[in-house]
């Protein structure tokens, strides 16, 4: 990686009477001329790149300093970020589109006061510096390209060592100017452990496929901060595991017919989708029937999802971040299998409604045949209409 002290990013800005710097959790440079009181997180106004701008990936470290006096952040920079927009580097994970990075050791209320009270001069000329730094903690990203965008780049000049994990991906990393030419290696298990220990920082970029191997490698290692970029959710709830295993995805909109696929569905991992506001009561189930394995979660959002959790089903947290964003979770069983077992009723039902056969059809008779009540087969059938296990 290169040199701690490369600069990244160089702006100007302005003081202000309103500035206040009392907000606990973020930081912001505005491009507006005007704020009022109630902006507490803005630390400078009339914000210029003295730079030209780009996006930025990685550990950064942000300098403001204003009339002899300076404070430090340090922070992980969010390559969804694009100049143009307002800067704030937020104390927690949630990279929104307006975040220049997370993770930040401090909000705007830590800085010191000597320095606020400079920034809050109207005359007072503000330069922040945005400079590469060093890894505080092990971080594997895992990247789908689909072309050489400024976020691959900037993901690529942050990273400690480059994997391409496909032909198409070794082609896309060496033959664009924007990226390092060179700079990709084919995946090895081994290299990957040794980068993320030297380097603190290694990318995979794929254009295809999944991440299982690289998961799998790293598996032990559970201090290791996982990324997953230019997945939706639906998928990158699933690629941070490590387990090949069978698949069934549902709605849980409906409790019986989840407890009963619980219930039978003992060595497949289930991807269930529920409200934000549904969270507590499908996580109240899940240990309600002592739902033993791992899980992981994602946040139906882009910039929630590239950070999906992972743990086991008893330490799921009570709720999950995101607002209103809909929750793709998924459980996996407790035991390791080679076997792709299938559910009768499941591959009958789904066989059948492939052939067009009507779901009321489906669930009447699977209530004729089975202990299946008229109910649970109605609410059984349609989990499954319309949705095929992810492979």
């Amino acid at each position: 990686m290169g040199d701690s002290a490369e600069v990244l990013l160089r702006l100007q800005c302005r003081g202000h009477a309103n500035i206040s710097a009392t907000h606990d959790n973020t930081l912001e440079f505005s491009l507006d001329s005007e704020i009022t009181g109630r902006a507490t997180c803005v630390v400078g106004v009339d914000t210029r790149f003295a730079t030209p701008a780009a996006p930025v990936a990685g550990p950064i470290l942000v300098i403001i300093a204003a009339e002899g006096r300076s404070a430090q952040v340090r922070a992980t920079a969010n390559s969804r970020w694009r100049p143009g927009r307002n800067m704030v580097l937020r104390r927690g994970p949630d990279r929104l589109p307006n975040t220049l990075a997370t993770e930040a050791d401090l909000g705007s209320a830590q800085l010191p006061r000597d320095l606020v009270a400079t920034l809050a001069r109207p005359d007072a000329s503000i330069e922040v510096t945005v400079q590469r730094d060093r890894p505080d903690a092990a971080t594997l990203v895992l990247y789908r390209a689909t072309g050489p965008e400024d976020r691959l780049a900037a993901e690529v000049a942050a990273a400690g060592t480059v994997f391409a994990k496909d032909a198409p991906a070794r082609e896309l990393l060496g033959g664009t100017d924007r990226i390092r030419s060179g700079a990709a290696r084919p995946i090895d298990q081994d290299h990957l452990r040794a980068a993320l220990a030297a380097d603190g920082r290694a990318l995979v970029v794929a254009t295809s496929g999944g991440f299982t191997e690289e998961i799998a490698a790293v598996a032990d290692r559970p201090d290791l901060r996982v990324e997953i970029l230019g997945l939706p959710a639906e998928q990158s709830v699933s690629a941070v595991s490590p387990r090949r295993v069978p698949v069934l995805s549902l709605d849980a909109g409906r409790t019986r017919g989840l407890v009963r696929v619980l219930r039978t569905a003992t060595q497949h991992a289930l991807v269930v989708r529920c409200a934000h506001r549904d969270f507590p009561r499908v996580r109240e189930l899940l240990l309600r029937e002592r739902v033993a394995g791992t899980a992981s979660f994602a946040m139906d959002v882009p910039w929630l999802a590239e950070r999906p959790w992972r743990g086991p089903v008893s330490a799921l947290p009570e709720r999950p971040p995101g607002g209103n964003a809909d929750v793709l979770l998924r459980i996996e069983p407790a035991e390791e299998t080679n076997e792709v077992p299938e559910i009768p009723a499941v591959a009958i039902v789904r066989a059948l409604l492939a052939e067009g056969v009507s779901a009321k059809t489906l669930a009447r008779v699977l209530a004729e045949t089975t202990d299946y009540s008229r109910r649970d087969a109605y609410a059984f059938v349609h989990e499954l209409a319309g949705r095929s296990p992810e492979r």
